[in-house]
């Protein structure tokens, strides 16, 4: 009814004002509702064709659900009024450079890549997704009602445009629900980052947005995303660190109830990142204690128009309060010799992988990986590149014991 009231008394008051729906579009959007961006950007163009905003938020949503010709179409008529709009011109410059791709068919998926790779990439690339595909339709109890396109571009440039309107974007990829984008292998150093746990992460997105009705909230939608990542491959996805240790043992990681903020209002540099790792945590909690069906069921709440609170009273009967104490004691469970070895200021296990970094550079090799040894047990899911474990290998190797190296590895999860 407020929405109504507001249209009335804007539209009384300029019948053709054109810019109230591109405004809404572009909340729409932020809300990862593309379909209902481009359907409101297209009412934005009815009332008034000369709103060139309008036109611009319709080419681009119309892109990110997978219809090229008609966002050119949209961006062409926006870029004729406007030619000062940055995001038309930059995606009108990506449509050209990207005209020459190609489109490689698997039973669900449609890779679109440059015509130099487009084949090569679709026979690494086809099978991962078709087998993370079936996994997820089975364990979401959804089937996307189009085919999936995954648009693979070999210039970061490109694929930051493609995301956000401007080069410079950090991201490795992005999920628009039924459309996928994110950097080729040929866009990065060797290495650099992995393909196939991204491309797995996006669609995952497909996923829990389409059975959500795109109403799902960011924390569900990537907590379910890099716990798919963890379940797909040992190695893959997001694990803990000392530095999510520590912000969560000085209260400054959002618990469950605000988990959101994390993403959307972070109090610290950091906080994004780590609230990635939380929401993944969570929903493995989740689903530990009342199976896959507990997280289909809040997809389903949240599917139904359901605030936050409602969902988990209905999908989990739990209020928030009482999943801000579980979570809260199965964290500390979970990582209860961690906890005591790390806080902001290092802790003591801190102070042990000082010790061994001494001890290596002193060329000191024993002593050295028994101090890693000791790190490893303090804290053993700690899988990044700068945990025990990847010193250990290095020290290892050096001796010569290739398979001593190959063994300092876990397989509880890491980073991308």
């Amino acid at each position: 009814r407020g929405f109504e009231a507001i249209r009335r008394r804007v539209l009384a008051a300029d019948p053709r004002h054109g810019a109230l729906y591109a405004t809404l579009a572009e909340r729409a959007a932020r809300q990862r509702r593309y379909a209902d961006a481009a359907r409101l950007a297209a009412e934005g163009v009815a009332l008034d064709p000369t709103s060139w905003r309008s036109h611009a938020v319709r080419g681009i949503n119309q892109l990110r659900l997978g219809f090229p010709d008609s966002a050119r179409a949209s961006l062409e008529a926006a870029f004729e009024g406007d030619p000062f709009d940055l995001w038309t011109k930059n995606t009108l410059d990506l449509l050209d450079a990207t005209a020459g791709y190609r489109t490689v068919r698997t039973a669900h998926v449609d890779v679109v890549a440059d015509s130099s790779e487009a084949a090569l990439l679709a026979l690494y690339v086809g099978p991962l997704l078709e087998d993370a595909w079936e996994r997820m339709a089975a364990r979401y109890a959804y089937r996307p009602p189009t085919r999936v396109r995954l648009e693979l571009y070999q210039r970061h440039a490109d694929f930051s445009v493609r995301s956000v309107g401007l080069t410079g974007h950090g991201a490795l990829g992005v999920s628009f629900g039924p459309v996928l984008a994110m950097d080729s292998p040929a866009a990065r150093e060797a290495g650099e980052f992995h393909w196939g746990s991204t491309a797995w992460h996006e669609l995952a997105h497909t996923f829990t947005l389409g059975a959500s009705n795109d109403r799902v909230p960011r924390w569900l939608t990537e907590g379910l995303s890099v716990l798919e990542e963890r379940r797909a491959r040992p190695g893959w996805g997001d694990g803990p660190t000392p530095r999510w240790l520590a912000a969560w043992k000085a209260g400054r990681v959002p618990p469950p109830s605000r988990l959101n903020d994390g993403f959307v209002r972070p109090a610290y540099p950091e906080q994004v990142v780590h609230a990635y790792y939380t929401a993944s945590l969570l929903c493995e909690m989740l689903e530990r204690d009342g199976g896959a069906g507990a997280t289909v069921a809040l997809l389903a709440a949240y599917r139904d128009g359901a605030s936050t609170p409602d969902a988990l009273r209905r999908a989990l009967r739990l209020a928030p309060e009482e999943l801000d104490r579980r979570f809260d004691a199965y964290v500390r469970e979970r990582f209860a010799t961690a906890l005591s070895a790390v806080d902001e200021r290092g802790g003591a296990l801190a102070a042990v992988m000082a010790r061994g970094d001494s001890l290596a550079e002193a060329g000191q090799t024993a002593p050295a990986i028994a101090a890693f040894e000791t790190a490893r047990a303090l804290f053993p899911e700690w899988a990044t590149g700068e945990s025990p474990y990847w010193r250990l290998a290095q020290l290892h190797r050096a001796r010569g014991d290739d398979a001593r190296a190959a063994g300092a590895r876990v397989t509880t999860g890491g980073a991308r």
